[in-house]
């Protein structure tokens, strides 16, 4: 998260209860911890959500493209046979164009 935005401001950590309800929202001013109060929780929440959902896609697109190499893997090793390549062949044909579907939505 770090690497997402070099603003400090972006590091939100929340502390939960054992029934999963919010205790508390930190947040980094100019480098110091800085306890949110109550009242502007659904603000930062709102900007946890988006840590999150960043995060979660940079993952989705990473195991795109490890498929991506697998599969391309599979499809060099079975050059010598060709029914294993007859057989790998689908998925190489298909795999290539998630690649650039993932490049042009995640990738500047």
């Amino acid at each position: 998260m770090k690497t997402m935005i070099p603003d400090p401001s972006r590091n939100i950590n929340v502390r939960f209860n054992k029934d999963m309800t919010v205790n508390q929202i930190v947040t980094y001013k100019s480098g110091k911890a800085v306890i949110v109060p109550e009242e502007e929780w659904r603000y930062y929440a709102s900007g946890v959500c988006y840590n999150m959902m960043y995060y979660t896609q940079v993952i989705h697109a990473l195991i795109h493209v490890l498929h991506y190499l697998m599969t391309t893997g599979i499809t060099q090793s079975t050059e010598h046979d060709d029914a294993l390549a007859a057989w790998a062949s689908p998925y190489d044909d298909n795999i290539a164009m998630k690649y650039y579907q993932v490049a042009g939505a995640l990738i500047e």
